[in-house]
């Protein structure tokens, strides 16, 4: 008998709704003891409404296997959320029986129980914190199984023209001869489609992560203003002091659906300061890798002046607005405005009085590269097996070519295949199972 596990499935804290889920051969029997009007046979995808046991009053629907997420049993307990009713409500299903799930264990199960493959399991945490629609698309197809199509049919075409050579090591004098040119196109074809999805792959730590949106200019221009201002909160340190901000402060910002990272940094000037400069070469450094940049001028400040060639290293920069800041404190016209860096101003903004932003937010908007969801989102894991796989088959087409032992190019063909099949799951072991759910929330 599978015992069975218990835990919350919704956030805790206070809300209109809570969530209980029970997952196991006794759930059916443990939720009829915390949910009086649930019949001993109960209609599976069936709502009942009633009174729990500790005195709140909801709702239970149960799943009977197969036809569940776990493919066991499972109830789920639907409460007010109130944690003294939550906390209650769950000590009770322990002290029936059921043992607290772990981090991931319903998932676990639901991927034992051939619900779901690897790929598929590991897309649910992707959704959970996607923070844009591309992320949010991404994992949602690979959560359809736009991975598993994607291995599966390569693995296809490896077992195919594996079983064609191993047909033909038992069986030459009834087949024939084998037809080099035949198995050379479609490895051939098969190395090119993990080539292209490979390729995809490595796109999605950059979707993950976002477009990057660096705040630069000389210091007390008012980026670290202007970069509170846009996230709506105090992130970084405002003094009048030149050279308050020393590192790279980063933070997160959803625009238009799109997930920003936002970069404040050290301003940058001419100066002796150890510590200074290497805050300056961090600043750069992340300019280096920016989707956009904003160069900042403070319009208050007739005198400001930066670096010359670092001014014209940002200005190079593809993705570069131009701002001026402070533009309640601006005193008139500058004519030492083209000193500082030779391009117009794109907007005027001020932190303080909220002028300019709702249009910096749009040019931001307008400068960002477009971002297409990607067919998955694959993670390290899957990139590094598939790159394996890759490797592999190109040591088979390679013995293939050179016209070397069978044995060995059907040795690279079953390495191939292996790692193509740890990516979905398949023969996967109890450690690797555990390094991957337990990055789940308890619940999931």
């Amino acid at each position: 008998m599978l015992e069975t596990i218990a835990a919350m499935i919704t956030p805790r804290g206070k809300g209109a709704v809570a969530a209980l889920r029970l997952s196991g051969d006794g759930a059916i029997e443990i939720a009829a003891q915390l949910f009086e009007k649930l019949p001993t046979r109960p209609q599976s995808h069936h709502a009942y409404v009633g009174p729990f046991c500790h005195g709140d009053h909801g709702i239970a629907i149960c799943f009977l296997a197969p036809n569940s997420y776990t493919g066991e049993d499972v109830v789920e307990l639907f409460t007010h959320g109130s944690p003294y009713s939550i906390d209650s409500l769950l000590e009770s299903a322990l002290q029936k029986g059921a043992r607290l799930a772990a981090r991931g264990e319903f998932t676990l199960r639901a991927f034992l129980n051939g619900k779901l493959d690897l790929t598929q399991a590991e897309a649910i945490p992707q959704i959970i914190d996607a923070e844009s629609d591309p992320v949010f698309e991404s994992a949602a197809r690979q959560l359809y199984g736009s991975l598993k199509a994607v291995v599966d049919s390569i693995v296809n075409e490896l077992e195919l023209v594996l079983a064609s050579i191993e047909a033909w090591v038992d069986f030459s004098e009834e087949i024939g001869d084998l037809d080099p040119s035949h198995l050379l196109l479609k490895l051939n074809q098969a190395h090119q489609s993990l080539c292209n999805n490979l390729d995809l792959a490595a796109l999605a730590p950059k979707q993950r992560s976002g477009i990057k949106v660096v705040f630069v200019g000389p210091p007390n221009s008012g980026k670290s203003s202007l970069y509170n201002a846009l996230l709506n909160e105090d992130r970084a340190i405002v003094t009048p002091i030149p050279g308050t901000t020393r590192d790279t402060l980063h933070a997160n910002l959803s625009l238009k659906g799109v997930h920003l990272e936002l970069v404040d940094t050290a301003g940058i000037r001419t100066t002796d300061d150890v510590i200074e400069l290497e805050g300056i070469r961090r600043g750069l450094s992340e300019v280096a890798s920016a989707d956009v940049v904003i160069a900042l001028v403070d319009l208050s400040d007739e005198g400001q002046e930066m670096d010359g060639a670092m001014s014209a290293a940002i200005l190079a920069h593809p993705h570069v607005l131009l701002v001026g800041a402070k533009a309640d404190l601006e005193p008139g016209p500058h004519s030492s405005r083209a000193r500082i860096v030779a391009a117009p101003l794109l907007t005027k903004t001020s932190s303080k009085t909220g002028e300019g932003l709702a249009e910096l937010a749009r040019l931001i908007g307008d400068a960002l590269p477009k971002a297409e969801p990607l067919p998955f989102l694959a993670n390290d894991r899957h990139f590094q097996l598939m790159t394996k796989a890759e490797s592999s088959l190109r040591q088979a087409i390679s013995a293939l070519q050179n016209e070397f032992p069978l044995d060995l190019m059907s040795a690279c063909l079953r390495d191939s295949i292996a790692s193509l099949n740890d990516v979905v799951g398949k023969g996967a072991s109890a450690d690797i199972l555990e390094t991957i759910f337990s990055q789940f929330c308890i619940g999931k």
